[in-house]
């Protein structure tokens, strides 16, 4: 029995002190999750069995911190790819975390690709220098000049009558 906890306590204190995730032995969490299981079955009488109650608390909080550690530094590191020294049984969970980081981040860029569209537009007054909503500098513009400009800039030139579309088609 002391061994397990040996065992658990040796793991969070690898984990406190690595910077990466300390590596476990495969079976860890099951071992431990049948040791503490027969925590609760055992114990003859009430005294025996209040202590191994309170034991068992005790190694639930360790176990706890120690999966939040090493959630914590998984996390942190799945830019980065799948961290080194994750368990078999771990792997899965990240892996998808990670697939829906992969998804969010293609998501987004491809999102502000889309924003940064510009349009072709053939100046109908002279236009001092402007910030469009990329953050850029455009101009200044003579009348008659083609530019082009993002999207949303561009409808608000064309509304206010300073420029209009130029509209290709091949």
């Amino acid at each position: 029995m002391r061994e397990m906890e040996d065992e658990l306590e040796r793991a969070l204190q690898a984990e406190r002190l690595s910077p990466g995730l300390a590596s476990l032995p495969e079976d860890f969490y099951t071992r431990l999750s049948q040791f503490l299981s027969s925590l609760e079955r055992e114990g003859r009488g009430d005294l025996e069995r209040e202590e191994l109650t309170e034991k068992r608390k005790v190694l639930l909080r360790m176990t706890e911190e120690l999966l939040r550690l090493r959630m914590r530094k998984a996390l942190s590191s799945l830019p980065d790819g799948i961290p080194k020294n994750l368990l078999t049984c771990e792997r899965p969970y990240f892996e998808e975390i990670a697939e829906s980081l992969r998804k969010m981040r293609t998501s987004l860029l491809s999102q502000q690709v889309r924003e940064q569209v510009t349009e072709l537009l053939l100046m109908t007054e002279k236009i001092p220098k402007i910030v469009a909503e990329d953050m850029k500098f455009y101009g200044p513009f003579s009348k008659g000049e083609v530019a082009a400009i993002p999207k949303r800039t561009a409808e608000i030139l064309v509304r206010r009558g300073l420029a209009r579309r130029i509209e290709m088609r091949i």
